[in-house]
């Protein structure tokens, strides 16, 4: 269950392929049923926020694909052989207008100066599909791929993790987010979109 007090409420929802659900009390299966094809870029992804009365500037939302590793969470391209060729992994997050321009902070990177970033942090994509009332912020991944040849599955090597600050005021109203991911196996690129999830 989220965590409930006088001053705080978090809330995770997973952008997954199955209907997203309150991480704490359902898990997703590893392969739950999809009309999607099986090479696109598979997971999940938790986005949340942290509610907080405290002051301004401490309540937070987060995208984070640490939670949970392969199989039940983290990103992966599935019917993939070990010779195709798996790149421009992107994932495009809306958020809704009224939250403003989210300024968002590689949480990987402010624990550790020598980490060496694979996602770029997300930023306003003007050149992403509009959705009306949304921004797009997309995030992209230039980093490693591990080969599952059990499952025939290629997993991304490092998940992204982001936090971003926004007012009680937003945070404590509900939140409707959209994600699309996208993916190239030997240039051929697979998309496909989830959403709205309520944070």
């Amino acid at each position: 269950m989220p965590e409930q007090s006088t001053n705080r409420r978090t809330l995770v929802k997973g952008l997954a392929w199955a209907t997203p659900v309150v991480l704490a009390t359902s898990a997703v299966p590893a392969y739950a049923a999809s009309r999607e094809t099986a090479k696109s870029l598979q997971g999940k992804l938790l986005a949340g926020k942290s509610c907080r009365t405290a002051g301004a500037g401490t309540s937070t939302l987060y995208i984070d694909g640490t939670k949970e590793t392969y199989p039940t969470g983290g990103l992966w391209v599935g019917g993939v052989s070990r010779t195709d060729r798996v790149t421009n992994a992107s994932m495009t997050i809306y958020f809704p207008t009224s939250l403003g321009t989210l300024t968002w902070v590689n949480t990987r990177l402010a624990a550790d100066p020598t980490y060496v970033p694979v996602w770029t942090t997300p930023t306003l994509d003007s050149t992403a599909p509009v959705r009306s009332g949304y921004n797009a912020y997309t995030i992209r991944y230039s980093g490693g791929w591990a080969y599952n040849a059990t499952d025939r599955t290629y997993i991304a090597d490092v998940p992204p993790k982001f936090t971003s600050k926004i007012s009680y005021a937003t945070c404590s109203a509900g939140i409707n987010i959209y994600s699309t991911r996208r993916v190239s196996v030997n240039g051929t690129p697979y998309t496909f979109t989830r959403g709205p999830v309520l944070l």
